[in-house]
């Protein structure tokens, strides 16, 4: 810039060493002023700020605190004047992380702090960036050029045109006409008394809060200017070392330091970095010589030794005739001639006070001019070798020399040890290695390095990532513990950009795209009449179109409130709530659910269902109409943003939903509903644009039902184990001392009130931020070899939490629940979270599943509530969920006590007739119990079959011919549609009750709905009607029954299982319709007794004679009973056993009946009449023994005869013999 041609008829400033560097066409240049030299001559003064009009400039006059931001717009000039000691605050919004140019203009000599802040108000103790102006300097060099501009008399502005996306040009600024100014307002800040700083700093994405402080006495005035660069490159060589500050990619370093990465000091360097100066000498550091601590031990202060020795080890050892620590002295300064003796020589040297040969030829010392010889050697110069003496001294194995002076031998390398036996390395291997037998270092498994001090990462770690000290760092895009799960999967599809968020690469998608990978196209255009994004929906049909102008009002677009918002127009709900109180917002006007019969909710069933309906490319459909189907009592709802929906419902069985709205196909859901939960339905309901009506839930039983085995997954090596952290009996009931309970990790403290034995207690569980946890271990210290992945699935008051792990042993995980519902309520008592662990294996098509059920605590009921401490003395009961909440901490549950034992159908000694009146509560021959959705008991007694309705009403619901029982039958209720199916073995049928209640003849109140009536033998040569409806089937004989949620049934049928699907389809799904042996190579169950098998695909299984059978519906798993073991189907078909070999001691007779709770809680009854469960972590427990006690009193055991029924009953006692009005 020291020539001024380029800018004719302008005046110009001499800068020196000034760098201009363009960022851009469409960027203001950044000046980098390093120095510039004062002309005192006829030049005109050219400011960064002046090259841009103060079009947007505003003078702020009178006092300014700095409480109302002002936005700086980029490329716009903001002036203002500031009071003594005040501040003026800018705003600055980045919208991307990019480095920010800011031009200040300061009155020369004025002290200035600059406070910078993101998302709030700096302060001089809170701030994120800091800089200060004194007397008109930057005090960081490093970081902002300032300038001392020559005097002049005016300052001229050019007359640009500023557009929004674009900064004025250097070189059109440059030769347009000046505008000057009147400068007699303020002579203080004319132009030539500023200081210009341009200061440029990183900043990421955010709202940015800049404070100026006037530290001055005097009113200033001051501009700023703004741009932003998203061109300049973050890195610079070696971080700057320490020892500067990165600026474009460029090291500004520090005082004291220079070079490219501000690793030279230019500093006097005292000791060569390698000692301590003291005493005027260099004390070096071990390892380090020399009068400057500059040559390494290993090395000789005179390298060649004067050329009259070698350097060994960092000492000079001389050649013979030459001595001194350098070998720079002669040892014989007499001529060298031939023939003289070695006596003279010796002489000589005798005289001189040194050896002929200093080292004595490695075997001696020299002393007074003579060797002294070790032992084993002779001679003047210890050459000679003493053969009488080695005989009697070790050969050290021929690998080295024995030592006569130390007494052991000194090996050569690399070997040691006594005898020269032991093989060492060169170098220390470190304690994570050991020396092999060629003398190289070896190192432990997971271990590396030359001294195997690097951990070493897995070996999937080399594709998408690099191992450092044993951390994988994931390459752009991967994540995982060893980089192999893809964050953004095919470069985000080149629509997208891959950030990292909280530890996780995912994509960031372009504006008019979406997806995990960014590959799904988005309407953008809803006015058009065209399908854009070819997904079948057209303009405002398509949910990325209820956010336009256009569609808001559309029909289409039309949806139900959120949950969350409707709650905060209300008030919370009392901690005594019923499950049915908290919930019935859903039902209310304006709610979320429309059009609802209130008298159809029973409020002790009552659930929610709760969902995303999904396209098939994974977006959330909007305004989709749910609701119950076929039944309009309910009502509907309409899914919202996201695709979600949340219905009212009656528990207790199953429920089927129906999903329907232009242009989509209708589709329908059926799922199991306990009482008094929040469901969540997953997998997502898909709805395409195009098809026919079909039932989401039946192709995916087919498609589980007709899964290959995974033969690689191994049930034994891969059992989780979970564990709750709501451990009742480990907090409280001491009162009188404050401690901490370990096992729950929490403090108690107690403070004795004075004068009495009452004690205020303080829980740490109380404290808001006390999180209900479940402690995991998802594998073993071994893992199968083909296991790729570990996903894990939590389902817990409605909210749905998802992770997937990579395969590793050990794998552990923590989580935790904040004790709050998805409705964002509080949780009092106790939840249920329900956690599903999937093994993926590289040769298996879908994850092996395994479902486990933990009880995790939610908030306590504030009792005392005297500022967050509680009384000892003071208790609250909570009835609903049966537990005593005591003062001191402790709980009591009742749900959690021995059982209580009532009669509710029978006298004792009595027996009803074989025909009795309906209502009749006496018993014949009770074999078979079965329970419905609204709490009934249905009792098969003989030849009728009875209900106990929740209201105490008996009635005979179907009555069989009483010379046709003569073998046992077995019932079940069907959770899709609620009626009674029953197993009739003289028939060779299944049995439909067609009415539940108001029954007119229970004789005929029945359809077959499996089974032709005909019996099946073996050999048949339709296979007993495979593949074909199963109303046409044969059956051999029937037993236990079981169904899905869907309709469909399996049953125990002779020796084999068999399966109906929900199109009516039977077929055989363990054993076949052949002679018995005529099928070689079949595992029986007898192998299965004896441990011999422990898994085994089942379509590799003969059985003997399943009988009872039971379903899972909350896992959705099968269990049945053969020979008296317990079995399973899993998820990929293959048969195993409940009770592993190693647990079979706990359960020592045969198992006789099953059953579950709704929960999915097992029992199940053994030989000796005692009743079991299996706790949620396989821990099986007894329930009661044969100890029979008094009818209605609290025991710990009991007879059972028959059967064993487990549901959802309200009250426990029943005045039976009522009969219905």
């Amino acid at each position: 810039m020291g020539n001024c041609s380029r800018y004719p008829g302008t005046g110009c400033i001499v800068v020196e060493d000034a760098k201009v560097m363009a960022r851009g066409d469409k960027h203001y240049p950044v000046i980098d002023l390093t120095s510039i030299s004062p002309k005192t001559s006829e030049v005109e003064m050219v400011s960064p700020t002046s090259l841009v009009p103060e079009v947007t400039s505003k003078d702020f006059g009178g006092y300014n605190e700095g409480l109302s931001p002002m936005e700086i717009l980029w490329g716009q000039v903001l002036t203002s004047r500031i009071q003594p000691y005040s501040y003026w605050t800018l705003e600055l919004d980045m919208r991307d992380s990019a480095y920010a140019n800011l031009n200040f203009s300061f009155p020369w000599g004025s002290n200035w702090a600059l406070l910078f802040r993101k998302n709030a108000l700096p302060s001089i103790t809170q701030h994120d960036l800091m800089k200060i102006v004194k007397n008109g300097r930057i005090e960081h060099r490093n970081k902002i050029r300032h300038v001392r501009w020559a005097l002049a008399d005016s300052r001229p502005t050019f007359t640009t045109t500023n557009n929004n996306n674009s900064y004025p040009n250097l070189h059109n600024a440059s030769t347009t006409r000046p505008n000057f100014i009147n400068l007699h307002r303020v002579k203080r800040d004319s132009f030539a008394d500023q200081s210009f700083l341009v200061f440029s700093e990183y900043l990421e994405s955010g709202k940015w809060f800049l404070r100026l402080f006037n530290d001055d006495l005097l009113e200033r005035k001051v501009s700023v200017l703004a741009n932003i660069d998203a061109n300049a490159e973050v890195r610079c060589p070696q971080q700057c070392t320490g020892n500067g500050n990165c600026v474009y990619g460029k090291c500004h370093c520090f005082d004291g330091f220079g070079g490219v990465d501000c690793s030279i000091s230019v500093c006097p360097v005292l000791c060569s970095n390698h000692g301590r100066y003291s005493g005027g000498i260099c004390h070096c550091e071990a390892g380090w010589k020399g009068a400057e601590c500059d040559i390494p031990e290993a090395e000789c202060e005179i390298g060649n030794c004067n050329g009259n020795g070698d350097c060994v080890a960092g000492k000079c050892v001389c050649r013979k005739g030459w001595t001194g620590a350098f070998c720079d002295k002669d040892a014989l300064k007499a001529t060298r001639g031939g023939g003289v003796k070695t006596a003279y020589l010796s002489l000589l040297f005798v005289i001189i006070g040194d050896c002929a040969d200093p080292t004595c030829s490695e075997h001696g010392s020299c002393y007074d001019g003579k060797c002294l010889c070790n032992e084993g050697w002779s001679g003047i110069l210890c050459n000679v070798p003493d053969t009488l003496l080695a005989k009697c001294i070790p050969d050290c194995s021929s690998r080295g020399e024995f030592d006569a002076a130390s007494g052991r031998c000194l090996c050569q390398k690399p070997y040691v040890g006594p005898n020269c036996m032991e093989v060492a390395c060169d170098k220390e291997c470190g304690q994570n290695g050991f020396c092999n037998a060629e003398g190289k270092c070896e190192c432990k498994p997971g271990w590396s390095g030359d001294h195997c001090e690097f951990l070493t990462c897995d070996s999937r770690c080399q594709e998408h990532g690099q191992c450092k000290n044993g951390t994988c760092i994931c390459s752009l895009g991967w994540n995982g513990k060893h980089c192999t799960l893809a964050g953004c999967s095919n470069s985000c599809s080149h629509h997208g950009s891959c950030i990292m968020q909280d530890g996780w690469y995912s994509c960031k998608c372009s504006s008019g795209w979406a997806g995990e990978d960014c590959s799904i196209r988005l309407e953008t255009n809803c006015s058009d009449d065209i399908d854009n994004d070819e997904d079948g929906m057209t303009d405002c049909s398509d949910s990325e179109c209820c956010d336009d102008p256009n569609c808001r009002d559309h029909l289409m677009c039309m949806t139900a409130n959120d949950p969350v918002e409707v709650l905060l127009r209300k008030q919370p709900p009392s901690v005594t709530s019923s499950f049915f109180q908290r919930v019935k917002f859903l039902i209310e006007e304006n709610s979320v659910q429309s059009y609802a019969q209130k008298d159809e909710y029973s409020e002790r069933r009552v659930s929610v269902i709760r969902g995303q309906v999904l396209s098939p490319d994974g977006l959330g459909i909007v305004g989709i109409r749910v609701s119950v189907d076929k039944s309009s009592r309910f009502g509907f709802t309409l899914t919202r943003k996201g695709g979600w929906f949340d219905m009212l419902v009656n528990g207790g069985g199953s429920v089927t939903l129906g999903f329907s709205r232009p242009p989509f196909r209708h589709l329908t859901r059926t799922v199991f509903v306990p009482w008094n939960e929040i469901v969540v339905l997953d997998p997502p309901v898909i709805m395409a644009a195009t098809g026919a009506h079909a039932r989401d839930g039946q192709v995916e039983e087919v498609k589980e039902t007709s899964q290959p085995p995974c033969l690689q997954h191994d049930s034994e090596m891969l059992k989780p184990f979970v564990m709750s952290s709501w451990l009742p009996g480990m907090v409280g009931a001491n009162p009188q001392n404050s401690l901490i309970f370990t096992e729950t990790q929490i403090l108690q403290q107690s403070i004795v009130i004075p004068g009495s034995d009452v004690h205020l207690l303080y829980h740490s569980s109380q404290s808001p931020g006390y999180l209900a946890t479940v402690l995991m271990q998802l594998t073993g210290p071994e893992v199968p070899q083909d296991l790729s992945l570990v996903h894990l699935k939590i389902t817990i008051e409605g909210e749905l939490y998802r992770k997937t792990f990579e395969a590793d042993p050990n794998i552990t995980y923590t989580f935790g629940w904040k004790k709050r519902n998805v409705y964002q309520q509080k949780v009092y008592g106790v939840a249920s979270a329900r956690i599903a662990i999937g093994y993926q294996y590289s040769t298996c098509s879908r994850p092996i599943w395994t479902v486990q059920t933990v009880t995790l605590k939610g908030f306590d009921v504030d009792i005392a509530d005297v500022g967050g401490w509680n009384l000892n003395i003071h208790h609250h009961y909570n009835f609903h969920e049966g537990i005593l909440q005591k003062g001191d901490g402790s709980e009591v549950h009742l749900k959690e006590l021995p059982r209580i034992v009532t009669t509710i159908m029978g006298e004792k000694g009595q027996q009803r007739s074989l025909l009795c009146e309906p209502c009749e509560n006496k018993l014949l021959s009770p074999i078979a119990l079965a329970t419905g959705p609204d709490g009934s008991i249905y009792v098969g007694d003989f030849n009728l079959v009875r209900r106990i309705t929740p209201d105490n009403v008996v009635y005979t619901v179907l009555q069989l011919s009483a010379t046709k029982v003569s073998h046992q039958y077995y019932m079940t209720i069907s959770p899709a549609d609620g009626h009674l199916y029953i197993s009739d073995p003289e028939k060779y049928q299944i049995l439909r009750v067609n009415l539940m209640d108001q029954i007119e003849d229970p004789r005929v109140n029945y359809s077959p709905v499996v089974g032709s009536g005909l019996k099946c033998v073996p050999g048949d040569p339709a296979n007993c009607g495979d593949g074909f409806p199963a109303k046409l089937a044969k059956l051999n004989h029937p037993k236990g029954i079981a169904i899905t949620s869907d309709g469909s049934i399996y049953i125990a049928d002779g020796p084999n299982i068999r399966y109906v699907d929900g199109h009516g389809i039977i077929r055989t799904l363990i054993g076949s319709h052949t002679h018995r042996g005529s099928r070689s190579g079949m595992i029986k169950t007898t192998d299965f007794e004896s441990c011999r098998v422990k898994r085994k695909d089942m379509a590799l299984v003969q059985l003997h004679w399943p009988s009872n059978l039971a379903l899972n519906l909350v896992e959705n798993k099968l269990l049945f009973i053969d020979e008296g073991i317990l079995f399973q189907i899993t998820d990929d078909n293959q048969l195993e056993r409940v009770f592993g070999c190693d647990s079979s001691d706990k359960v020592v007779r045969p198992i006789l009946d099953l059953a579950f709770s709704p929960k999915g809680q097992l029992y199940f009854v053994t030989e000796d009449s005692n009743l079991y469960t299996v706790k949620r972590q396989g821990e099986v427990l007894l329930v009661r023994t044969d100890k029979i006690s008094p009818y209605g009193h609290n025991i710990t055991s009991a007879s059972l005869s028959a059967g064993v029924a487990v549901g959802e009953r309200q009250r426990n006692n029943l005045d039976a013999g009522l009969c219905p009005p």
